[in-house]
């Protein structure tokens, strides 16, 4: 992420954002060094993160979009001009109903086939209450075909944080994005 692509100078997280920044040399070591342990996995924020896709995409598994940014067409478009169809697509659909999501299917079905629904509460931690675990079956049964992925932001001292995962995975998760 680039702090002026994500955020105004008084906004009270830019000089977070700055201080994260990494250049495109340092995310070039990071995605090579990652790339010899497994599935590289890249978060897309802004343009600065599509310029790091593009710039790694041989060695890049999957690319996870938040719900903020998937009405950011200026992302969209400049991940249109890569060829990502053989790339995994994490779209975080988390407060969006069903109609949107059918929308936002048939428009991110044009970058790649391999679509990953995510929900989860993006916010730590995240109360029992808020998992979204009962979204799962919802989505399962309008998008049988494609495969459900959950953020799971619950405490990891609270007990319920070991048993979240696996009430997702019952209830039809595909994949567990866990964290502490």
């Amino acid at each position: 992420l680039k702090e002026d692509l994500i955020s105004l100078p008084d906004y009270e997280w830019y000089s977070v954002y700055k201080k994260l920044y990494f250049s495109m040399r340092t995310w070039k070591k990071i995605i090579d060094s990652a790339f010899n342990y497994g599935d590289v996995w890249i978060d897309i924020f802004d343009l600065y993160g599509v310029r790091v896709v593009k710039d790694n995409l041989k060695k890049i598994h999957g690319l996870k979009l938040q719900a903020s940014i998937l009405e950011n067409y200026e992302v969209y478009d400049a991940l249109n001009l890569l060829d990502l169809k053989t790339k995994k697509l994490i779209i975080n659909v988390s407060g969006f109903d069903i109609n949107l999501i059918s929308n936002i299917l048939v428009r991110f079905g044009y970058l790649t086939k391999d679509l990953i629904l995510q929900i989860g509460f993006q916010s730590y931690p995240t109360k029992i209450k808020d998992t979204g675990l009962q979204k799962i079956s919802v989505l399962k049964s309008t998008y049988p075909n494609l495969s459900i992925c959950i953020a799971d932001h619950v405490d990891g001292e609270d007990p319920f944080a070991l048993i979240a995962p696996l009430y997702a995975n019952l209830l039809g998760c595909d994949y567990i994005e866990k964290h502490f």
